[in-house]
């Protein structure tokens, strides 16, 4: 086994609470880490409401007038097995030991040897705090440490930098074609010597002295890739936001977007910021402020009336149904609005938080810039 390039990575390790062995029976040391807390909490309130709902099911035969035994049945066993299945995800799903670090799945564990980190063989999730490798089976191919406690995935992610080694970037191509998705249904096509707009009305061409400003929204300053890009053309602009879960272009991931623009807009009119990490300048901690507080007011409305209308949903059932259909919907119901306001409350927390985390990083660089200014 290589050793030299994690030796740091092994001795920066905190005290972990047992020894374990690998394969060739050497002991070493380990660190098991579970779920962050909060969603250990939504397991458990999930958990028990499925086993609320199984409780209904069978307390009330009568649910429907031409329910069966068999029908009764089925619910009370379906909501049980729910109950149970949430409970899993409250087991140790991640360790980390000195051959790598090991993901939980169902029925045993998977190595991700640092051996693969330091190879290059490991690529960038889609998230800050997520790795992917292509290597492994579908549904096992990526760790997201943003499911762990805060403290616990940064440390991990700090472990994992030092010796990663990003995988190399793949061959620039000659021309890109981006589909915006709807409503603005635009196709953006990139090329060496230009870039064509095209609308549902009209076709423009232009050259890449026409760009204004280029800025670019990345997890953290050394990812290749992009989250959010805003193109400004003297009569338009052109803004992509990435979903993780889908590409809305072809041609190329964000990264090769990202490289071909680079190549040909003028670096004075490009502003590349991260939404992690330390900031470049006081221009890019204003730009987070501004970001962060106009997405928030995209989302204020929803998450203001999303949960009262859930639970002025709550009272349908019982003017609508009659007794037992009235007071098992009723369940649901409040279950379903219990969730939209438990979501809707986080959200605004998240964004209260994260606006005092920007806040205080502004302090700091600004003290920081003051002190490096000051002649005493």
């Amino acid at each position: 086994m290589i050793r030299a390039p994690w030796a740091a990575v092994r001795t920066s390790m905190p005290a972990f609470p047992h020894t374990t062995f690998d394969r060739e029976g050497r002991a070493g040391t380990a660190r098991e880490y579970r779920l962050k807390s909060e969603l250990r909490r939504a397991a458990l309130w999930g958990s028990g409401g499925a086993l609320l709902l199984a409780v209904v099911f069978l307390l009330t035969p009568n649910l429907r007038p031409q329910q069966g035994p068999l029908e009764r049945a089925f619910g009370v066993g379906m909501f049980a097995a729910l109950a149970v299945g949430l409970l899993v995800p409250l087991r140790t799903v991640l360790r980390v030991d000195d051959e790598g670090v090991w993901r939980r799945g169902i029925r045993n564990w998977r190595l991700w040897p640092w051996e693969a980190f330091a190879a290059g063989r490991i690529e960038f999730g889609t998230g800050r705090l997520s790795y992917r490798n292509p290597d492994e089976p579908i549904g096992r191919r990526t760790i997201d440490l943003s499911a762990l406690d805060d403290a616990d995935a940064e440390h991990i992610h700090s472990l994992i930098r030092r010796i990663w080694t990003p995988p190399p970037a793949a061959p620039l191509s000659d021309e890109l074609e981006i589909r915006l998705p709807w409503p603005d249904r635009r196709r953006v096509t990139l090329a060496r010597e230009g870039f064509t707009v095209t609308g549902p009305n009209a076709t423009a061409t232009c050259v890449w002295d026409d760009v204004q400003r280029l800025r670019f929204w990345r997890l953290e300053a050394d990812r290749p890739d992009f989250r959010e890009m805003e193109l400004m053309l003297p009569d338009q602009s052109i803004r992509i936001l990435v979903d993780p879960s889908k590409q809305t272009w072809s041609g190329g991931d964000s990264a090769s977007v990202s490289a071909l623009l680079l190549e040909h807009v003028d670096a004075s009119r490009i502003e590349d910021f991260a939404l992690k990490g330390p900031p470049g300048s006081r221009e890019e901690l204003l730009a987070r402020e501004d970001r962060l507080e106009r997405h928030w007011r995209e989302r204020a409305t929803l998450t203001f009336w999303a949960p009262r209308m859930g639970w002025m949903l709550t009272l349908a059932p019982l003017v609508l149904l009659t007794w037992p259909q009235s007071v098992a919907m009723s369940a649901i119901t409040s279950l379903q609005a219990l969730m939209v306001h438990a979501i809707c409350w986080d959200q605004r927390r998240k964004y209260e938080a994260a606006l005092q985390e920007l806040h205080v990083e502004r302090q700091a660089f600004e003290w920081d810039v003051a002190g490096r200014h000051d002649p005493a």
